[in-house]
């Protein structure tokens, strides 16, 4: 299950979200603010994974927001809301996940949330579902899988095979030796036979399948 945060003006606007967010399984509403200030306080509290903002705030607006927690180096995609179309090009070039127009439609919202999960974030068999963007490497070791993360949580360990795995995840993850898949976003370091990975482990580089290296434009 993922954790959001909601910070809009309007009451109503939060209850809605709530209320959609509840006919969902894999969605947690963490916390709520009715303004920038408590807002800021709810994210740092909570460490959302998903943010749903109200653009047209009194005071400090959503944009602005963004902009203050951006610079606390938070891992959350934004999903702006409001009722004003006009704030769509200013959302997409604050990197915005998604932009929904009040009042928002219930099948826009799940296909939304829907489409994040499926880009972002990896289910296992084991039901834990893991940010794919925090993935460093994966290890297949003996008929076990290990997913190596770029966090303080112990690494998920799973029965599957590389060949089952492959097509669940995103172009981010190359395959450069048959032990190894690698996300390219966590390289540091290539060097002629290895990687180098954000977390200093080095990772030998199969000749047969070095040309993934340059065909995923590393």
């Amino acid at each position: 299950m993922i954790k959001a945060v909601i910070i809009d003006d309007d009451q109503d606007s939060i209850d809605y979200l709530k209320y959609l967010a509840s006919h969902r399984n894999d969605l947690l509403i963490a916390g709520e603010a009715i303004n920038a200030t408590m807002g800021i306080s709810e994210v740092r509290r909570h460490n959302p994974e998903v943010l749903f903002l109200d653009i047209d705030m009194p005071l400090r607006n959503g944009l602005d927001l963004l902009d203050e927690l951006d610079r606390e180096a938070f891992s959350f995609s934004t999903i702006f809301t409001t009722g004003y179309r006009q704030f769509a090009i200013d959302a997409i070039k604050k990197g915005a996940y998604d932009y929904l127009l009040k009042p928002i439609d219930k099948e826009e919202f799940n296909q939304t949330i829907d489409r994040l999960i499926g880009q972002q974030y990896l289910l296992l068999k084991n039901g834990k579902r893991i940010r794919m963007e925090d993935i460093i490497f994966i290890q297949s070791e003996g008929n076990d899988l290990i997913f190596n993360m770029n966090s303080e949580e112990d690494a998920p360990r799973i029965r599957q095979t590389f060949k089952e795995l492959l097509p669940q995840l995103s172009d981010a993850f190359v395959h450069l030796h048959r032990s190894y898949v690698v996300n390219r976003n966590h390289i540091n370091v290539i060097n002629n036979h290895s990687v180098m990975m954000s977390n200093s482990k080095l990772i030998n580089v199969s000749p047969k399948l070095s040309h993934n290296l340059f065909h995923h434009g590393i």
